[in-house]
């Protein structure tokens, strides 16, 4: 599930003998005034509220990363801060100038991300001077336990 898909919940009523009565059998069949209801079932929408403590356990799993600087199984530091609807992730492996990268939350119903345009380091080893930097957007979520963002790079 995530954010935004609908639920249906179906209530089922078991009498005592072991009869059923649910949307199934009953519409139409129901008294609809008086002291009686019974519903039959509800939509509801799914709400994964962003809370950085649900990504409090320092090491996630990458999935996809395009660009190669992780393999599928890799593991990443991910940890919250500094503002409260912000998470500080170690993903690039930049060797000088080193700074992880911050993703804000910009709507903590929907898990909308944003990175803001930040410096990240720069690659020297691969004899490269320039200082790289990112900027993005994506989405995440609580329920699903995951991250997913693109970035545009500049150097």
């Amino acid at each position: 599930m995530k954010p935004g898909d609908i639920i249906k919940a179906k209530f089922v009523a078991t009498t005592p003998d072991g009869r059923t009565f649910s949307e199934d059998n009953t519409v139409g069949t129901l008294p609809s005034s008086g002291s009686s209801a019974f519903t039959r079932s509800i939509n509801t929408t799914v709400a994964c509220v962003f809370s950085a403590s649900q990504f409090s356990t320092g090491k996630w799993t990458v999935a996809v990363d395009d660009w190669n600087d992780y393999k599928v199984g890799d593991e990443i530091t991910v940890k919250p801060g500094p503002g409260a609807n912000d998470l500080t992730l170690g993903i690039f492996n930049t060797d000088e100038n080193h700074k992880d990268v911050v993703i804000t939350v910009s709507n903590a119903n929907t898990g909308a991300v944003t990175i803001a345009k930040q410096a990240y380091g720069i690659y020297k080893s691969l004899g490269d001077p320039d200082t790289y930097s990112c900027e993005g957007t994506g989405s995440i979520s609580g329920c699903a336990g995951t991250i997913n963002f693109s970035t545009k790079t500049y150097f």
